[in-house]
């Protein structure tokens, strides 16, 4: 029976043995294959270097497909944090009270499209970098692709369903685009609503430059109030902000630096 034990114990040990080596011989080269290379489809994402008046206008007009509502929205995103996603659900749901009564139909129904302009690293380095009230530190902190992709992914949930909540997201402000509808977001809603291809623009309330030269330029503003707070960071108990974050990552101290989520099961009932 001892013998029997030994070699039950041996073939085990030599079974894990071989498992552990597959598991080490496994490097980044098999799990880039196996998933693309991308963290996310890269369908939603618009960076062109050429013909790029007529591949936005051809990708605005495939938005507009089925006499769907566009809606046109930019940000930075740098240094994403809750707010940054809610704010653009809050963007798309206006375009859904816009669309019908039943908001949700619209959301559900994909009734509405949302296109996000992502502030590009020249821009961000120009405006942002060393500005006390933006972290004082070089900008941006994640390059453009990454910070677009992490737009294109964010989702919601509606009808036992998932729903991007952009459905295109390009670029804008840096110098390739010079000339081009890209080169800055008021020219693009300019552009965009001469050819019939752009319901509404929204802005950010603390843009105030933005949105009188919107309304110079015959482009009337949605706005959204930046006295609007979607979800509080629970180290600070404050708005979420991406200054906030940087100073944390330089050493400044928050109140609550250790916290505790809420009651959390995964989907089981209660």
């Amino acid at each position: 029976m001892d013998d029997l034990h030994t070699k039950t114990a041996h073939s085990a040990g030599k079974i894990r043995r071989n498992m552990n080596q597959q598991h080490e011989r496994v490097g980044a080269d098999e799990i880039l294959t196996m998933f693309s290379g991308q963290l996310r489809p890269t369908d939603r994402l618009l960076y062109p270097h050429n013909t790029v008046d007529d591949i936005v206008l051809g990708a605005f007009r495939r938005l507009r497909e089925g006499g769907r509502r566009i809606v046109l929205v930019d940000g930075s995103f740098d240094v994403p944090h809750p707010s940054h996603e809610w704010y653009l659900r809050h963007c798309k749901y206006l375009g859904a009270k816009a669309v019908a009564a039943d908001t949700r139909r619209a959301l559900e129904g994909g009734l509405v499209a949302l296109a996000v302009t992502v502030d590009a690293d020249e821009k961000l380095a120009r405006i942002k970098s060393r500005v006390a009230a933006k972290g004082g530190v070089q900008r941006p902190i994640y390059p453009w692709q990454t910070r677009a992709d992490r737009v294109a992914g964010y989702c919601y949930e509606l009808g036992g369903k998932a729903h991007p909540v952009a459905d295109l997201v390009t670029v804008e402000g840096d110098s390739l685009h010079r000339g081009t509808l890209l080169e800055s977001s008021l020219l693009l809603a300019h552009g965009l609503s001469k050819k019939g291809l752009l319901d509404d623009l929204v802005v950010y309330g603390e843009h105030a430059e933005t949105i009188k030269e919107a309304r110079r330029m015959e482009v009337n503003p949605l706005v959204i109030s930046d006295d609007v707070v979607y979800d509080l960071n629970p180290q600070t108990n404050e708005r979420w902000s991406s200054s906030g974050i940087i100073n944390r990552a330089q050493g400044a101290a928050v109140p609550y630096p250790v916290t505790r989520s809420g009651d959390l099961r995964a989907g089981i009932s209660r």
